[in-house]
């Protein structure tokens, strides 16, 4: 389907969507609840193969010369140089499709700041509390007032490979495309492992996830709440979400210049019950998106959804992210990914491997809140 026959079908299930709700039709709200969660995941796919590499006339040689090589299957012009020396750089022309793969299919990555650095030592200052003053009189004594706290953070960095086995005989043979298979089987580990590490990783040997840092029901503005530790807001109840007014309770907990960039990160499920909320006019807090590659948005905030964070059923997780990801959290490329292929460790399989090393922190934890589910 094009990208204007998913908008209009997004439009008319919205509208059914909101007809179910009306007449309390429990099955049909469920049913047009996952329609509606396909045709999305659907517009995000369409957006993401609009964003790869084509292989039109714009092409260079090297993107040319690989696409010959998948039309003959001759393995052996793979080989440059000693045959012994077991494995040959891949065509940049999969390492760019899995780069842009994982920019298209990562909430983290599509959201967080992004950087890539040449050491292993990278760190960047963060200022964690300001200057102080005091009024005073014209005569009275001036007293030495505080001055900033600075500290460094270096995000942890891990190593992280793949490997798709591929038999000869299927190079030989096969019609199907197989620099396709190669970047959707590379991309896809690529992509859940470091989206479930920016979210959920220990940072051991992988980066520091969001959810891995302490949280506490302590504002901005009380200023106790100490440099790594992000504010929580309760949804009233232990181990279920709450509803509007509490989702608009962690809007309101970002400060200013960080909620006009404000995004959503939650589940698909949990998507699913914001989806069926009204605010205090009787309006959908939730709008769909109509126009392929742009999120939803919740109260007129973008959401993405993200199977890494917690849901309902479960007390005390933190089931809502909601800031400015950009502020609040950096990825740290250290090593760009690099792919080679393999014809002889693996006989008969072709061994086609990818690895990388990258890394990832919290910077400006009041940049981001949570909702958590807990009483209070």
């Amino acid at each position: 389907m094009s990208a204007n026959d998913l908008t209009t079908e997004l439009n008319k299930l919205t509208e059914e969507f909101k007809s179910a709700i009306g007449r309390a039709d429990e099955a049909a709200t469920e049913r047009l609840n996952n329609a509606i969660a396909e045709v999305e995941g659907k517009m995000r796919s369409l957006q993401a193969e609009a964003n790869r590499p084509t292989g039109d006339a714009n092409d260079d040689a090297e993107v040319k010369s690989y696409r010959e090589y998948l039309r003959t299957r001759d393995i052996k012009s793979m080989s440059v140089g000693s045959a012994t020396d077991g494995g040959v750089t891949v065509p940049k022309i999969i390492h760019s499709q899995i780069q842009a793969y994982l920019r298209d299919n990562s909430a983290m990555r599509q959201i967080a700041s992004v950087v890539s650095t040449s050491t292993p030592d990278y760190n960047f200052p963060v200022q964690t509390t300001g200057s102080t003053a005091e009024w005073t009189g014209e005569t009275a004594t001036r007293n030495t007032t505080g001055t900033p706290t600075i500290v460094n953070v270096k995000p942890p960095v891990g190593e992280l490979v793949a490997r798709a086995l591929i038999t000869q005989t299927l190079i030989e043979d096969s019609a199907y495309d197989l620099q396709s298979f190669l970047v959707n089987d590379l991309g896809e580990s690529f992509n859940a492992a470091t989206g479930t590490a920016f979210v959920t990783g220990d940072g051991t040997n992988q980066p520091k996830g969001l959810l891995s840092y302490p949280t506490a029901a302590v504002t901005d503005k009380a200023g106790t709440r100490p440099y790594g530790t992000f504010q929580h807001i309760a949804s009233g109840t232990s181990a279920a979400l709450g509803d509007a007014e509490k989702l608009m309770d962690l809007t309101m907990a970002v400060k200013p210049g960080y909620r006009a960039k404000g995004k959503f990160v939650m589940t698909r499920a949990t998507l699913n019950f914001y989806r069926k909320l009204k605010d205090n006019n009787g309006q959908f807090i939730w709008q769909p998106s109509l126009q392929a590659g742009v999120p939803s948005t919740l109260l007129g905030y973008p959401v993405y959804e993200d199977e890494n964070m917690g849901e309902a059923g479960t007390a005390g997780a933190l089931a809502v992210a909601f800031g400015d990801f950009e502020a609040g959290y950096v990825i740290v490329d250290r090593v760009s990914m690099s792919t080679m292929v393999d014809p002889y460790s693996f006989d008969p399989f072709i061994a086609i491997k990818a690895r990388a090393r990258v890394g990832g922190a919290a910077k400006d934890t009041s940049a981001i809140k949570f909702l958590k589910l807990a009483a209070s």
